[in-house]
């Protein structure tokens, strides 16, 4: 069951998003795919100023996306020790979780740019 969560009034006033707002909330979502945590944040610099509501996505992008770098970082120190002392090489896990960040990432995309605040499963909110 979605739930739109009411921010006060956008750009217009309106309670809703406007279509250039929800184009930027995409834009912090999917561009996180080439920029990983960089995209988000240029978003925020860009237009979190101008509305609460693309800033609202692009923390939410930025804090899913270093949360997956965070974890990319532990894998990759994790599965070299591992390697190195004969242990279970953890890289394997690297593709599936890079799949997943690329599969959320345009699903949010998608919600976003329909209006909905788009919150992802699994995040650390670093940045609030």
């Amino acid at each position: 069951m979605e739930t739109h969560q009411q921010l006060g009034s956008f750009i217009t006033g309106s309670p809703e998003p406007t279509t250039d707002e929800k184009i930027w909330g995409a834009l912090a979502h999917v561009s996180a795919l080439v920029l990983s945590v960089f995209g988000p944040l240029l978003v925020i610099l860009l237009k979190g100023k101008q509305s609460i509501w693309v800033e609202r996505q692009a923390k939410e992008a930025l804090n899913f996306q270093a949360t997956m770098l965070a974890m990319t970082v532990v894998m990759l120190v994790a599965g070299l020790l591992l390697f190195c002392f004969g242990g279970v090489l953890l890289w394997k896990l690297l593709a599936p979780l890079g799949l997943a960040v690329a599969v959320l990432s345009i699903y949010a995309g998608i919600k976003a740019h329909e209006g909905v605040l788009y919150r992802y499963p699994f995040n650390v909110r670093l940045v609030k």
